[in-house]
């Protein structure tokens, strides 16, 4: 392969490593904060709910479960990434909560308590999901636990759709990055390439020779340098 090639791909493939780490680092960093975001109105929905239930406790009124349920459920609605909320008890017994049916699949001959019981669970694992949870307290006192998990699939949907741009960015890059590259490395290897050939001749015996580079560069320099010293050989 010629040096023109070999310049012209390497300068082609450093382009398009610049500009794909460039665009991956922000990727990264705007997924990050997406995620953050998402985290954030999760943990402010349970801190509602949360707070909802120590309002009951402090002012010792009986509890109004269809009230509870349809804060829940109103949690769910503003933000549909929300895959469930459980809100617990101090003794880990489940008092109600809420399955968005979108993100989770739930077991119709299990029940939503049951399903709520299982999610509730400290070993609950879902690749898709991460959960939080927000104690139900005042002070030191724990009355007990909103557990709320939100999905990661819209994120990973985004994932995915900047991969493709990436990827198509990089095959853009390249084959535009090549083409300047090509350019840049003619105006390197073409002057050397003149001064090689006139060399040649001098060395077979022909000292009638000069180059035409008129350039302010080393090249120019080593171009000049030759025409003087094929003067000085005549």
């Amino acid at each position: 392969m010629k040096l023109k090639y070999k310049l012209s791909l390497f300068i082609a493939l450093l382009i398009v490593f610049l500009a794909v780490s460039v665009m991956l680092i922000g990727i990264n960093r705007e997924i990050k904060g997406k995620e953050e975001k998402t985290a954030n109105h999760a943990k402010i929905a349970a801190k509602i709910i949360a707070t909802f239930k120590v309002s009951e406790i402090i002012s010792n009124k009986p509890s109004d479960p269809v009230l509870l349920s349809n804060v829940i459920k109103l949690s769910i609605g503003l933000d549909p990434t929300i895959a469930f909320i459980v809100v617990s008890d101090g003794s880990g017994r489940v008092l109600d909560g809420e399955v968005n049916e979108r993100w989770i699949e739930m077991d119709k001959n299990a029940g939503k308590l049951k399903t709520l019981e299982y999610l509730s669970q400290k070993g609950f694992v879902h690749r898709d999901l991460k959960s939080l949870s927000v104690d139900i307290n005042k002070g030191d006192n724990v009355f007990g636990t909103v557990k709320i998990a939100f999905s990661l699939k819209p994120l990973a949907r985004e994932i995915l759709e900047a991969k493709i741009a990436t990827i198509i960015l990089g095959i853009v890059t390249l084959l535009a990055g090549f083409s300047g590259a090509f350019f840049i490395a003619g105006r390197i290897t073409n002057p050397i390439s003149i001064i090689t050939s006139a060399m040649q001749k001098v060395k077979d015996g022909d000292f009638n020779q000069s180059v035409a580079i008129k350039r302010n560069d080393e090249i120019g320099y080593v171009a000049r340098t030759f025409n003087l010293m094929t003067e000085g050989l005549k």
